[in-house]
């Protein structure tokens, strides 16, 4: 089932879109989607049919080069007691991301430990590799993180935003928006935290941009692993303040 709505995903929608692929009005409007959306939507499929399977983030990617964040899966739950992730950006149904963003308590940053001949997931271990998590331990991530990361995108996205080629006052006033909501959905969630401080350090407000950056390092700490980008941004935007 999972392999089959692996390709029904591929073919129903089939243009990727980073820019647009987030919104569902998308999906119809231009037959557009991006990783997340699709994760979400496989994952909503599985669970109207009685499948243990929700969405991950994934920090370290199949060659186990980390980034933020930077894509997301679906993660099933297996009624073996293992897991698989089905990634809807592959080629194939079945990926071995190297690195998720799941639930093991709060929100935590872990490391799948695959079988030698399957893709299937047999435990994790946190990332810092001291702790090893069962399968039944790990959950997706809830429903505050899901409706935060839409909003996320939303902000990142931005016509004008922040990571637009020419930024424009308007377009930096909409991304915020747009992650200030992101950060009050689900407060936790450690990239909209990032992102918004990176937004009001690009709208001149150092002070602001300071203490979210801050917040975001403990976030990411919290949860076992830090990127980076915080930290990087954070010492920058501290350097501009006492520079002041």
């Amino acid at each position: 089932m999972c392999a089959y709505l692996h390709k029904v995903v591929k073919e129903l929608v089939p243009r990727f879109s980073l820019d647009r692929g987030f919104e569902f009005s998308n999906v119809v409007r231009f037959g557009e989607r991006q990783c997340f959306l699709q994760s979400v939507l496989i994952a909503g499929l599985l669970q109207g049919m009685g499948v243990d399977a929700g969405v991950v983030m994934v920090y370290r990617n199949t060659h186990g080069q980390e980034t933020n964040n930077g894509h997301a899966v679906t993660l099933v739950k297996l009624p073996s007691g293992q897991d698989i992730i089905v990634d809807a950006s592959e080629p194939e149904p079945f990926a071995r991301q190297q690195g998720l963003f799941g639930r093991f308590g709060g929100y935590r940053y872990v490391v799948p430990v695959y079988g030698n001949r399957a893709d299937n997931i047999l435990h994790y271990k946190t990332a810092s590799g001291n702790e090893e998590i069962a399968t039944a331990s790990l959950r997706p991530l809830d429903f505050s993180f899901i409706r935060s990361q839409f909003w996320h995108y939303r902000g990142e996205r931005a016509k004008g935003g922040l990571l637009s080629t020419a930024p424009t006052r308007e377009g930096l006033e909409a991304a915020a928006h747009s992650l200030q909501t992101s950060v009050r959905l689900c407060p936790d969630n450690p990239l909209a935290v990032y992102m918004l401080g990176r937004t009001y350090l690009a709208q001149g407000r150092a002070d602001q941009a300071a203490g979210q950056l801050a917040q975001a390092c403990r976030l990411y700490s919290r949860f076992g692993w830090v990127p980076a980008g915080p930290k990087e941004y954070l010492s920058r935007t501290r350097q501009q303040a006492a520079s002041r």
